[in-house]
C-alpha cells in the first residue's frame, strides 16, 4: 500500500512539473537512439509516434543512399554550354599546296642546278638498290615496285635541294600577298606576311602572318582576311627554256617517272588534284592536318569561309584525369632550318610525340608522315635511305616498315587515350562555314587584272615561276583583242587549273564556352552525403521527435494544471496522502533504531 501510494504521489507529482523542468528532462534524454525510445517508460502515444516517425526515417534514409551510389555508378562527364561567352580569337592560316613539287621550274633550270638535283636523284637510285634489291629481287622487278623506288627516292631527297629547286616556293604560291581588309573603315587593307613551313612527307605549306595589331580587328564580323593562292603546274603545251630534271628510272624493268608525276603517296596527281588545303589551327598549335580542321581548296574557284570558335574548358575535377594543366610545351625539329620550334599544346603534338616516342623505344627509327620531336631529331627516319645507310640499323628491309605500320595500328588507341589525359585543360576548337562559286566569271576582267598588277614583273617570274610568265603573255594577247579561239581557250583553261580566291571572315566576335565536368560533381556529392547523414541523425536522434514529445509534455503540463486549479480538494487529498507517507517513513526508521539497540 505505501508503494502505491509513493507511484501514484509521483505521477501526480510529474503532473505538476514546471515548464523548466519538462525542458530540462527533454534536453537530458536527447542523446537516446530513437528506436530507444519507442521501448522507454512512456505512454502508449508518445510509444507510436516514436515507431512509426523512426521507421519514416529509416527508409527515407536507406532510399537516400540507394539513389547516391546510383549517381556514383552512373558518373558521366556533361558539357555546360553558355553562348556568346568569350571573346573570338582569330586562329592561325596555313595554306598547303595539294601540288607538293613545283611544275614548272624543274623545266627551266640552268644546266649546273639541273646535274645537281640529276646526280642525287642517280645516287639514290643505286642507294635503293643497294639497301632492297641485293638480296631480294622479287622488291625490284615486279610490275608496281616502281612506286615505292619513287616515293623511297623523293623522301630521300636533302632538304636543301627540296627547298631551292624542287618544292613550291612563296612566288610560286601567291601572285598577290594576303591581306586584311576592313569594310567599315573605307576599304582599307593591310599586307601580310608569308612564312614557309614544311610539313611532314616533304609537303610545303604557307603560314599567313597577320599583323599583330590587326588580330583584335578581325574580331568584327565585317573584317575579312583575303588570299588568292595560286597553283604554277607544270604544262606541256608551254614551250619551257633550260634544262630539266631526268625522270627516276627503275633499272630493272626500264619504267620511268618523269618528274611532273612525282608524288610522295600516289606517285601520280594529274592537273584534276591542283588545289591547296587551308588549315585552321588554334594560334601557336602545331598545324596537324589529322587533328586540325581544314578545307579542300580546287583551283577555278572563289570561296567565302566563316569562321566560329568554341573555347572548351575541363573543370578542375577533371584534372590529371582528363587534361593535364601543366604539360611542358612540345618541341619539334624545323625540318626546313633544322632548328628547335616551340608550340602550344595540343592533342595533334601530343599524338605525334608519344607515338614516335613508342616508335623509337621499339625500333629505334621514326617515320616521315610524323613532325620529329626534338627529343629525337637524330634518329633517323626508316623512309629517308641516306640516314638509313648511316645509322647502326642492320636492315631495313620492307618487312621492318610492315611491322612499323602495323606497330602503329594496334597502339593508336592507345596513344589517343594516353593524349586525352595529357590535351590541355582549356583549348579551342573551330568550325567553318564554306560556300564557293566558279572564278573567274570573265576571262577580259582577270586579263587586265593581271597585266596591271603583274605585267611590270614578268621578267622575275620568268625565273621563279615560268609557267605564270607564259600565262601573263597570254592576258597580253588576250586583251589586245588579236587572238585566235584557242588562245582564248587555253588562256580560260590555265586560269581555272591555277588561280583561287579567298575570303575568311569571323561570324560572331564573341563565341561560346564549354565547360565540361562530371555530371556528379564533387560539391553535390557532398550535398547529398549532408542529406543522407541527416537522415541517418534523423534515425538516431530524432529531434523532431523530441520536439514532439516536449510539446506533448508541455501540454499535458498545462492540462494538468488546469485540472489541478479547476478542483481545490485534490491538492488536500495530496497533501494528507504526503503527510500519511511521511509518518509512515519516520514511523518505519524508529523501528530499525530498536532492532539495532
Amino acid at each position: 500500500p505505501v508503494s502505491q501510494s509513493l507511484t501514484k504521489n509521483s505521477l501526480q507529482l510529474f503532473s505538476t512539473m514546471s515548464t523548466r523542468s519538462i525542458v530540462a528532462a527533454a534536453i537530458a534524454e536527447s542523446s537516446a537512439h530513437g528506436i530507444g525510445r519507442a521501448v522507454g517508460a512512456r505512454s502508449i502515444a508518445l510509444k507510436i509516434m516514436w515507431t512509426v516517425l523512426f521507421l519514416v526515417f529509416l527508409v527515407l534514409c536507406c532510399r537516400s543512399s540507394w539513389s547516391l551510389i546510383e549517381k556514383l555508378i552512373n558518373i558521366t562527364i556533361d558539357q555546360t554550354y553558355e553562348a556568346e561567352k568569350v571573346p573570338f580569337e582569330f586562329p592561325d592560316l596555313y595554306l598547303c599546296p595539294s601540288l607538293i613539287y613545283s611544275g614548272s621550274i624543274p623545266y627551266t633550270l640552268q644546266e649546273n642546278e639541273a646535274k645537281i638535283v640529276n646526280d642525287e636523284v642517280e645516287r639514290l637510285n643505286r642507294l635503293y638498290d643497294r639497301l632492297y634489291c641485293e638480296n631480294d629481287s622479287k622488291l625490284c622487278t615486279g610490275p608496281h615496285e616502281t612506286l615505292p623506288r619513287v616515293s623511297k627516292i623523293q623522301m630521300s631527297m636533302p632538304v636543301h635541294i627540296l627547298q631551292k629547286y624542287l618544292l613550291q616556293s612563296r612566288l610560286q604560291a601567291f601572285l598577290i600577298p594576303p591581306a586584311v581588309m576592313h569594310s567599315s573603315l573605307s576599304q582599307s587593307k593591310f599586307q601580310t606576311g608569308i612564312t614557309t613551313f614544311l610539313h611532314p612527307n616533304n609537303e610545303v605549306c604557307f603560314k599567313v602572318n597577320l599583323p599583330e595589331e590587326e588580330y583584335d580587328n578581325l574580331n568584327y564580323r565585317r573584317s575579312n582576311v583575303l588570299a588568292w593562292p595560286f597553283v604554277d603546274p607544270h604544262n606541256s603545251d608551254f614551250n619551257y627554256g633550260g634544262a630539266a630534271i631526268n625522270p627516276i628510272t627503275n633499272p630493272f624493268n626500264n619504267e620511268s617517272v618523269p618528274f611532273e608525276d612525282w608524288q610522295t603517296t600516289d606517285g601520280y596527281y594529274g592537273l584534276s588534284s591542283l588545289g591547296y588545303n587551308l588549315q585552321v589551327v588554334p594560334r601557336g598549335a602545331y598545324p596537324s592536318p589529322l587533328h586540325e580542321t581544314k578545307v579542300s581548296l580546287a583551283a577555278g574557284r572563289q570561296y567565302e569561309i566563316s569562321l566560329e570558335m568554341e573555347d572548351k574548358e575541363f573543370s578542375s575535377e577533371l584534372h590529371g584525369t582528363y587534361c593535364n594543366p601543366s604539360q611542358a610545351k612540345p618541341e619539334f625539329q624545323d625540318q626546313l632550318t633544322g632548328a628547335q620550334k616551340e608550340y602550344k599544346n595540343s592533342r595533334g603534338a601530343c599524338f605525334f610525340i608519344h607515338m614516335s616516342t613508342l616508335l623509337e623505344n621499339r625500333f629505334k627509327v621514326l617515320v616521315s608522315q610524323y613532325p620529329k620531336p626534338w627529343k629525337w631529331k637524330d634518329v633517323p627516319m626508316i623512309e629517308n635511305m641516306t640516314e638509313i645507310a648511316m645509322s647502326n640499323i642492320s636492315s631495313a628491309k620492307t618487312s621492318i616498315e610492315e611491322k612499323m605500320k602495323d606497330f602503329i595500328d594496334k597502339h593508336t588507341q592507345q596513344v589517343i587515350d594516353h593524349c586525352t589525359k595529357h590535351q590541355p585543360c582549356e583549348y579551342k576548337k573551330y568550325t567553318v562555314q564554306t560556300t564557293s562559286m566558279k572564278w573567274p566569271r570573265s576571262s577580259k576582267g582577270l586579263a587586265r587584272f593581271i597585266l596591271k598588277f603583274f605585267g611590270s614583273y614578268i621578267a622575275s617570274f620568268k625565273k621563279c615561276c615560268p609557267g605564270t610568265a607564259r600565262l601573263i603573255e597570254l592576258a597580253k594577247n588576250f586583251s589586245s583583242g588579236n587572238h585566235s579561239a584557242h588562245t582564248e581557250s587555253f588562256f580560260r583553261h590555265y586560269v581555272s587549273q591555277s588561280m583561287i580566291q579567298v575570303m575568311l571572315s569571323v561570324k560572331s566576335p564573341m563565341s561560346p564556352k564549354i565547360t565540361m565536368a562530371y555530371s556528379y560533381s564533387w560539391v553535390a556529392f557532398l550535398a547529398d552525403m549532408g542529406g543522407t547523414l541527416g537522415l541517418y541523425i534523423g534515425c538516431s536522434l530524432l529531434t523532431l521527435c523530441e520536439l514532439l514529445e516536449l510539446a506533448y509534455h508541455l501540454v499535458m503540463g498545462a492540462v494538468a494544471s488546469w485540472a489541478k486549479s479547476g478542483d481545490p480538494s485534490d491538492k488536500d487529498i495530496i497533501d494528507r496522502e504526503a503527510g500519511i507517507a511521511m509518518t509512515a517513513e519516520v514511523k518505519s526508521e524508529q523501528a530499525e533504531d530498536e532492532l539495532v539497540a
